[in-house]
């Protein structure tokens, strides 16, 4: 039985008042500069192109952006939320040194300064397929998990024999091949290593309209629900759902955990409140029968779901 009940959210609360002070914008600022300090200093890779805009627009903000709601504040918002993507890559993977890894870091710091800046962008800039795999080992790690990045498969988990592949599509009609890839990969490994079971993350996000929220309550409950319909789950997950369970060859019969990401950025601005909200959510699909049979499988989808959470803090 093919199961997706499993819904999961994370959301992350940055403090953007351009103030000093452990918090607010400019401790921000300061951990993106000592994220780009060890691109430069520990990879040799030049800091240019799109984190060089990010600099800009975030140094900015307050002569330029602040009290104002168009085009330079939703620009802004996706600026926080790409660099606090790097930000955390720095956070959780810097004791990483592979060559391999090095690679993924130069092909991720590239390419387009927004994900929409340009018709077939999709094409024209493979750098966030990259940072997708950064980004979900940061959180495997974050969650207390020791990740490999020296390999062909994106991600290794050796302790707890997990094998993870990391896809970024931009249509639904695209799923069942990029799932069939990801499962030729963790096949191709099993036969060295028939030990490891399989993990596949898609980020769905490009498959779906670009929403922007201006949430003007920070009640717990009343940002629960906001950001739990947010994409409701006939929006995301009904026509994916529907494609695999009509192709049982291409996943149901495989002992994979299937894990759709969707992600979304706000500004919640209220008389105490002036942060972006940089939230993500989706579903976990699997063979319920089979993933209850992988002793390793369960444990990593119920750390999983219980590390998924909101947490209002700022950060």
């Amino acid at each position: 039985m093919l199961t997706s009940s499993n819904k999961f959210i994370n959301a992350d609360f940055i403090n953007v008042a351009p103030y000093q002070g452990l918090g607010y914008l400019f401790d921000f600022i300061t951990q993106f500069e000592n994220a780009c300090s060890w691109i430069e200093n520990e990879f040799k890779l030049k800091i240019d192109g799109r984190i060089r805009d990010y600099k800009k627009v975030l140094n900015n903000y307050e002569r330029k952006v602040r009290g104002r709601f168009g085009d330079d504040l939703y620009l802004f918002i996706h600026t926080v939320s790409e660099v606090n993507k790097i930000i955390k890559i720095h956070n959780y993977l810097k004791d990483q040194n592979s060559k391999n890894f090095k690679s993924t870091l130069y092909k991720s710091i590239y390419g387009n300064t927004y994900f929409f800046d340009t018709e077939n962008t999709y094409k024209n800039d493979a750098s966030r397929n990259f940072v997708f795999e950064l980004s979900t080992a940061s959180f495997y790690e974050q969650i207390g998990y020791k990740v490999d990045l020296s390999n062909n498969t994106d991600i290794l988990i050796h302790e707890e024999k997990i094998a993870i592949e990391c896809k970024k599509i931009h249509s639904k009609d695209q799923i069942l091949t990029r799932v069939t890839e990801a499962l030729k990969q963790i096949n191709n490994l099993k036969k060295e290593k028939p030990e490891y079971d399989g993990v596949i993350h898609i980020d769905i996000t490009n498959c779906f309209e670009i929403k922007f929220q201006k949430l003007i309550s920070d009640k717990s409950q009343n940002l629960d629900k906001i950001l739990l319909d947010v994409p409701n789950k006939e929006d995301m997950i009904g026509t994916i759902e529907n494609h695999l369970k009509n192709q049982r060859k291409s996943f149901i019969d495989h002992n994979v955990l299937l894990i759709m990401h969707h992600d979304n950025n706000s500004f919640d601005i209220s008389l105490i409140n002036e942060r972006v909200i940089i939230y993500e959510c989706g579903y976990l699909i699997y063979n319920h029968e089979m993933i209850e049979g992988s002793k390793n499988l369960t444990k990593l989808k119920n750390d999983m779901l219980s590390s998924y959470k909101i947490d209002t803090t700022d950060h």
